[in-house]
C-alpha cells in the first residue's frame, strides 16, 4: 500500500478512537464527571509531555544529519526514564496542592501518577520509529494506541474500577503493544551502550526544541485548565467533545507532517530549497482539497451531530463552529511551524510559538470566566492565526517562500 494512503487510513481511524472516546465518556457520564475525566486526560497528557523534555522529536531531526540514532534513543530512554519516576515522586508529594487548584480530590491525582511513565514510554518509542522513518508504526503509537486501548479499558473495567484507573490500566497496555512492536521491529543491537556526551552535543544543536514542545502542550491543553480552574467542568466536556469534532479535520495535517517531516529535513540538509519549496505547497494544496468536505459537514449539522452523541451537549455547536474556523486557518497555512524546525530555524519557531501559547493563555483567562467555553474557542482562534502568520512570516524571511498553497497567483507573503 502507498505509504501515505497507509498512514492517512491510520490517522483516519485514530481521529475516529478518539472521538469514540470522548462519545463514550459523554455517554456514560453527566457532564460534570466528564469534565473531570478530560482535565485528568490532559493531565496525563501534558505531564508526560514535559517529562520527556523534547527529546522525542531529537529523535526526528537527527535522521537527516545520517548520526547514529540508535546510541542516541538508547541515551534518551535512560534519561527521560530518571526525569520521569523523579518528576513522579515530586508531583506525589504535591498532589494535595494540585488537587485543591481544579477542586479534584486527591486519591485521583495520585492514582493517575501511575500512568506517566507508561505513556512517555509509548511517545519515545513512536518517535524513535518516525526518525527510521516508518510513519505508520509512528502513527498507530501516537495516535491509534493509547485512545483504542481507552475503548477496550472502558468497556471492560469502567463499572468495576472507575474512570481514574481506566486511564492507568490502558496506559500499561499502550505501552506493554508498543514494546512488543519495538521488540519485533528494531534490531536488538539498538540497546547499545549510551554515550551521553553525544546526546549533550546533539542537544545544544537542537535546544529551541524543548520550548517548542512546551508550547505546543500549552496550545493544546492550556483551555482545558483554564476551564476547568475559571469555567466548569461542564464547559470542559464542551469544549473537549468539539475539540474532538475538529480533529476529523485537522487530522490532515498531522498525517502529512507523519510521512514528510523527514524529508524536509533531509531536503533542508541538502540545501534544496527549490523541491522543498514545490513539496510544501504541493501538499499544502492537497490538505486543504481533502479537509474541505469535512469542514462543509461539520459547519452545516453540527447540532444535527452534535445531537447524536448527547443532546445535553448540544451547546456546544457553536463552540464547534469557531474551532471549525481555526482549523481552516490551521490547513489552509499548512505546516510552517514544523518546517522552520525541520529546517533549522529553531529559535524562530519557538518564538512564534511562546508568543501564540502565551496569546492563548491570557487571552483564555480573560475570556474564559465570562463567555466559558465558547471564550475558550475565541482564545484558541486568535493564537493559531498569531501561530501561523508568524511562522509564515519566519519561513518567507528564511526561505524565500511560505506554506500557503498556490492557487493561480504569485506567491506574496
Amino acid at each position: 500500500m502507498n505509504k501515505k494512503i497507509e498512514v492517512f487510513t491510520l490517522k483516519i481511524i485514530g481521529a475516529f478512537f478518539s472521538f469514540i472516546v470522548v462519545a463514550m465518556v459523554t455517554k456514560l457520564m453527566p457532564p460534570k464527571e466528564a469534565g473531570i475525566f478530560f482535565v485528568l486526560i490532559a493531565m496525563q497528557l501534558t505531564i508526560s509531555t514535559f517529562f520527556r523534555l523534547g527529546f522525542d522529536y531529537i529523535l526526528i531531526k537527527v535522521n537527516a544529519d545520517k548520526l547514529n540514532l540508535e546510541i542516541l534513543f538508547t541515551s534518551i530512554v535512560i534519561i527521560i526514564s530518571f526525569f520521569t519516576i523523579i518528576g513522579t515522586g515530586g508531583l506525589f508529594i504535591l498532589s494535595e496542592n494540585i488537587a485543591k487548584i481544579f477542586d479534584l480530590s486527591t486519591s485521583s491525582i495520585n492514582i493517575l501518577l501511575l500512568s506517566f511513565f507508561p505513556t512517555v514510554i509509548v511517545f519515545v518509542i513512536s518517535f524513535f520509529f518516525q526518525g527510521l522513518q516508518f510513519p505508520s508504526l509512528f502513527t498507530f503509537g501516537s495516535t491509534i494506541v493509547i485512545p483504542c486501548s481507552l475503548i477496550l479499558t472502558f468497556i471492560s473495567f469502567y463499572h468495576d474500577v472507575g474512570s481514574v484507573w481506566c486511564i492507568v490500566i490502558s496506559s500499561w497496555f499502550s505501552c506493554i503493544i508498543m514494546t512488543l512492536i519495538f521488540v519485533n521491529v528494531v534490531n536488538k543491537e539498538v540497546w547499545v551502550r549510551p554515550n551521553y556526551l553525544y546526546l549533550f552535543n546533539t542537544i545544544k544543536k537542537c535546544k529551541s526544541i524543548f520550548g517548542v514542545m512546551v508550547s505546543t502542550i500549552v496550545m493544546e491543553y492550556a483551555l482545558v485548565f483554564i476551564l476547568g480552574k475559571y469555567g466548569s467542568f461542564q464547559q470542559v466536556a464542551y469544549y473537549t467533545l468539539s475539540m474532538r469534532m475538529t480533529l476529523l479535520v485537522g487530522f490532515v495535517l498531522t498525517t502529512y507532517n507523519a510521512i514528510y517531516l523527514p524529508q524536509y529535513s533531509i531536503l533542508s540538509f541538502n540545501k534544496d530549497i527549490l523541491n522543498l519549496k514545490v513539496l510544501i505547497k504541493k501538499n499544502t494544496q492537497q490538505m486543504l482539497f481533502i479537509a474541505t468536505p469535512t469542514i462543509l459537514i461539520l459547519f452545516c449539522f453540527s447540532k444535527e451531530i452534535i445531537n447524536l452523541v448527547n443532546d445535553e451537549y448540544v451547546i456546544a455547536s457553536e463552540v464547534l463552529s469557531i474551532l471549525l474556523l481555526s482549523q481552516i486557518f490551521h490547513v489552509m497555512t499548512g505546516p510552517s511551524g514544523m518546517i522552520l524546525m525541520m529546517t533549522g530555524f529553531d529559535k524562530q519557531n519557538q518564538l512564534s510559538q511562546v508568543l501564540s501559547a502565551s496569546t492563548l493563555v491570557i487571552s483564555g483567562i480573560l475570556l474564559v470566566p465570562d463567555f466559558g467555553a465558547i471564550g475558550a474557542a475565541y482564545s484558541y482562534l486568535i493564537s493559531i492565526v498569531c501561530s501561523k502568520c508568524l511562522t509564515n512570516f519566519y519561513l518567507y524571511k528564511n526561505l524565500g517562500f511560505t506554506s500557503l498553497p498556490t492557487l493561480g497567483f504569485r506567491e506574496v507573503l
